[in-house]
């Protein structure tokens, strides 16, 4: 029967000729569009890539053509066409070639224009720049830099495009420090002195009348900031406008954005360097080269925002876009720049406790297990806990049977050791994640730590911190909640401020699915766990006991998340016959609920897509397909969705209501972290009182739901203080 599953059938009746399946020239724009259409990127990227090498002979290492950048002020006569680019800047353009891409330019650029991308060499070529752009409505600005962190990145150049098809860069002068472990000295970078291009060209970046576009554009801000430039008038982000306008892209990156929707190949920028160069700083990459590259990006994201603005104006995220994600961006931006106070005495001391903690757990392993081992190595823990120790296996993985956190939890009530596994494992992660890692992430100029927020990276809306993560810290272990102690108020005269909605989206749950028990429950203020678990155990509130209250907070929550009964049962350690009436019963008890899920899961299978209160869509792709699985994952999205990602837009609602407010009353507060629904704030004490007012103020009416909106506050000298 196999066989015959795979043998070709030669009986099959062909109804085409030899002649028909005769290679044809085929339409290389439909080619592209299908491709586009069907997502074949790198397939896109390597027809583009072909075309190029075709048409320029031979082509370059990256299968993309740059115009050559042209530079401007040199002193070297230049051939031009007439003089401008026939929009009325007066600056000279030389005889380009239109580069490939540039055959037309509908995005963002004049149709026919060719591509013209200079490099301004010379203060007085900066000064004719200027003029230029003089009056200009809205100029992208990309900056190029000595690294991807933009608290500790040098300023290398500054790349700016007023419409497609065009861009300037501007070079600026910094020493390069030599790589460690080699005798080379020191170098200078080429460009213009730093302080020539703040006065000349800072007043254009800090000109709100010109409307500011970029990619990203909190990088940029940040890196000019650090600079000494203050830019304003930043109205459009290329990324956030992506994320908006489709949050299940699979890369909202420049490169992926103008692949998808120009079919261009951007230069990747590892081209730049050497395979063999450690040390990707990008001063150290031939000007000409760098000038190219970084037009390239800025002429690119004004076509996307030429794209990408029409779309918004016309979609339901509208709103939320401009009074929302982008003024968050700003506040986002302030709170990466001042970052947060670390106590790393406190740290190191930490260190040492944790370090003899940790012997002491191996100790205890190696005396349970009979012998020595390397408790790091899968296999020979493997060997221990299934062959020495005879203890049952789980699940098994392509190295054999898997060891990991779910399998020690079910094995540690048969021996000791997993549980000493899991405890040695916790505390060496926290160890070499945040105890010893944070105090080397210090900036040295600022004295403090600073995470990125990334906006454009979740499907629900909700940021993510990185560099380091400071959302992931566990509060639920002892050592996780001590590692909190160790951010602290920059001074004794500052304390922190913990602000954190109470029940948010249990809140929101109640607001959407129009429960009558759940909204009751909020209006009066009371213990909404207690209250499921008096109605599922058919008892009054009073005769709830703590673990009951336990329980039924794991199904308040797990129900929002299309917990089934066999997950429940997993979280309760109860059997899944169990778990299937507590579900039961709580839809008894909450059938708005129940008509919630249902109705949410209906209309996604309609539409093919979920959105919170605020607007933000959320494809769900496979809410009708034949895999159960599939089916089942997309159905938990499409409930969870407008939930937690109602609870997101919410909290940045606030972000940006507090931020002005504080603004707007001169107050000395700073937000300085943001962890789910959780903020924090840096205070003088002198202003605590008032700075408490505005945050409440702030939170609690961010929008207006048909349940209170609520937020605990605590005030310590360190985190650990002020979230208890």
């Amino acid at each position: 029967m196999s066989r015959q599953l795979v043998r070709l059938d030669a009986a099959v009746p062909i109804e085409v000729t030899m002649d028909d399946l005769r290679r044809r020239e085929f339409d290389p724009g439909r080619f592209k569009t299908l491709l586009a259409e069907l997502e074949f990127n790198r397939l896109l990227a390597e027809v583009n890539g072909s075309a190029r090498k075709r048409a320029a002979g031979s082509g370059d290492r990256t299968g993309h053509e740059s115009p050559q950048p042209v530079v401007v002020g040199s002193g070297r006569p230049e051939p031009t066409r007439g003089g401008d680019l026939g929009d009325g800047t007066g600056v000279p353009t030389p005889d380009l070639e239109p580069a490939d891409d540039a055959r037309s330019a509908p995005h963002g650029a004049e149709a026919g224009q060719e591509v013209c991308y200079r490099t301004v060499d010379s203060e007085a070529a900066l000064k004719e720049l200027v003029k230029a752009l003089s009056g200009c409505r809205e100029l992208a600005v990309d900056v190029e830099a000595s690294s991807l962190d933009s608290m500790r990145a040098v300023l290398a150049g500054i790349a700016l495009s007023e419409r497609g098809a065009s861009g300037w860069y501007v070079p600026v002068k910094s020493v390069i420090e030599a790589e460690q472990g080699t005798l080379m000295p020191p170098m200078e970078s080429p460009g213009l002195p730093l302080e020539t291009v703040r006065d000349v060209l800072g007043p254009v970046l800090s000109d709100s009348s010109t409307k500011k576009i970029g990619q990203n554009i909190k990088y940029d801000t940040i890196v000019l900031r650090n600079a000494g430039f203050d830019m304003q008038g930043i109205e459009f982000d290329t990324m956030l406008a992506s994320y908006c306008l489709n949050p299940s892209r699979r890369s909202h990156g420049l490169d992926s954005l103008v692949l998808e929707l120009f079919g261009h190949q951007m230069t990747p920028f590892k081209s730049l360097f050497d395979t063999r160069s450690r040390k990707k700083d990008i001063r150290t990459v031939p000007l000409a080269t760098v000038s190219a590259y970084a037009c390239e990006d800025v002429d690119y994201t004004m076509r996307l925002k030429s794209e990408f603005a029409p779309l918004i104006e016309a979609s339901q995220i509208k709103e939320l876009y401009y009074t929302t994600e982008m003024p968050l961006s700003g506040v986002l931006t302030k709170m990466e720049v001042t970052g947060v106070t670390l106590d790393l005495d406190f740290l190191r001391t930490l260190s040492d406790e944790i370090a003899g903690a940790l012997a002491r757990i191996e100790q205890s392993i190696y005396d349970e297990a009979g012998e020595k081992f390397n408790i790091n190595s899968t296999a020979h823990l493997q060997e221990i806990l299934f062959g020495k120790l005879g203890l049952k296996p789980a699940r098994k993985t392509k190295t054999g049977h898997s060891t990991d956190m779910e399998v020690l939890k079910n094995l540690a009530s048969q021996h000791p050791v997993p549980e000493l596994v899991l405890e040695y494992r916790t505390n060496t992660k926290l160890k070499n994640t945040y105890i010893d890692a944070l105090p080397k992430l210090v900036n040295p100029r600022t004295g403090r730590v600073h995470t990125s927020y990334n906006q454009a990276v979740t499907t629900t809306g909700r940021l993510s911190s990185s560099d380091p993560n400071l959302q992931n810290i566990p509060i639920r272990t002892p050592i996780g909640r001590r590692i909190r102690k160790a951010f602290v108020a920059r001074s004794d005269d500052w304390v922190l401020l913990d602000a954190d909605y109470s029940q948010i989206e249990l809140r929101i749950m109640a607001h959407l699915s129009q429960d009558a028990e759940l909204l009751t429950a909020f209006a009066e203020d009371d213990d909404v766990h207690r209250r499921t678990a008096a109605r599922i155990a058919g008892v009054a509130a009073d005769e709830v006991t703590d673990d009951m209250r336990s329980r039924a907070k794991t199904v308040n929550f797990g129900i929002m998340y299309g917990m089934g009964a066999r997950g429940l049962a997993q979280s309760l350690g109860i059997d899944i016959d169990e778990a299937k009436k507590f579900i039961e019963d709580y839809f008894a008890g909450y059938p708005g609920v129940k008509r919630f899920i249902d109705d949410t899961i209906l209309g996604a299978k309609q539409d093919g897509a979920v959105r919170t209160l605020l607007g933000r869509v959320r494809q769900v792709p496979d809410i009708s397909a034949k895999d159960r699985r599939a089916r089942a994952f997309s159905e938990r999205v499409a409930v969870n969705t407008p939930i937690q990602g109602t609870a997101a837009d919410i909290i940045k609602v606030a972000m940006v209501k507090i931020d002005r407010e504080l603004e707007r009353r001169g107050l000395r507060g700073e937000m300085i972290l943001q962890v789910h629904d959780e903020l924090m704030f840096d205070v003088p004490v002198a202003e605590l009182e008032e700075t408490k007012a505005v945050v409440r103020e702030g939170m609690e009416r961010a929008i207006e739901l048909d349940v209170p909106l609520k937020v605990d506050m605590g005030v310590g000298h360190n985190w650990l203080e002020a979230h208890n």
